[in-house]
């Protein structure tokens, strides 16, 4: 498995793991996941003029299998940016793979070359096979609540 980043061609693929993420969502947390994305809003959200978002694909030697959805924030407190992983989804026959390593990686890679300090992301407190990969890979648990554990992944350059 290798992880490249979105082009043109792949935005249909990205709305339909965005459909099958909601779906997953729906299933943790036993309540409707509303999905009102479009293929233009992807495409100005990823390569308009001031691009919002950036997405990655996870490909077996066939096909994608996997995405992660993510966006940049800065503090004003620390002076450094961040990452936040908004989605991370690989399809279900492929969990367990090494495919989310590879995607956190990737995005690991993306944060040295920003100089960010960490990546947050938020889990369903429901999802525990995610919440296990993401201890296992060294993600410090922010907080929890009812429904959500929040996530970060400190950044330490080479």
């Amino acid at each position: 498995m290798h992880v490249s980043l979105v082009e043109k061609s792949d935005w249909p693929q990205i709305l339909a793991f965005i459909r099958l993420k909601a779906a997953f969502d729906e299933q943790m947390r036993g309540s409707p996941s509303v999905v009102s994305i479009t293929l233009e809003k992807i495409e100005k959200a990823l390569f308009g003029d001031n691009p919002l978002a950036h997405a990655i694909l996870l490909k077996n030697e066939k096909e994608a299998v996997g995405f992660a959805f993510y966006h940049t924030r800065f503090s004003s407190f620390s002076g450094s940016p961040s990452i936040w992983l908004d989605d991370l989804f690989v399809h279900s026959a492929q969990r367990s793979n090494g495919g989310g390593l590879k995607m956190i990686n990737a995005l690991q890679q993306e944060a040295i070359k920003l100089g960010a300090s960490h990546i947050s992301w938020t889990v369903s407190s429901a999802n525990n096979q995610g919440k296990k990969f993401y201890n296992r890979i060294g993600a410090q648990v922010e907080r929890t609540d009812k429904t959500l554990t929040y996530y970060r992944l400190p950044i330490r350059a080479n």
